[in-house]
């Protein structure tokens, strides 16, 4: 039976509303206050989730090699 790499990526979505005088400072303002934790973004903010699955490539087993 051959082996696989699955890798499940959950995405969270929350909008807020930010004032700002440019997007930039809208971005650092909402990625200061995520990091202060005013954001609580749980289940249910779930947005979707991705599955990517890869085949684990092993490599050939060597014999051992003794010297005569």
């Amino acid at each position: 039976m051959r082996e696989f790499e699955v890798t499940v990526t959950e995405m969270l979505k929350k909008k807020v509303v930010i004032e700002a005088e440019t997007a930039q400072e809208a971005e650092i303002e909402a990625t200061e206050r995520w990091y202060d934790g005013d954001y609580i973004i749980d289940g249910r903010n779930f947005a979707g989730v991705t599955f990517d699955v890869k085949e684990v490539q092993r490599e050939p087993e060597r014999g051992c090699e003794h010297e005569r």
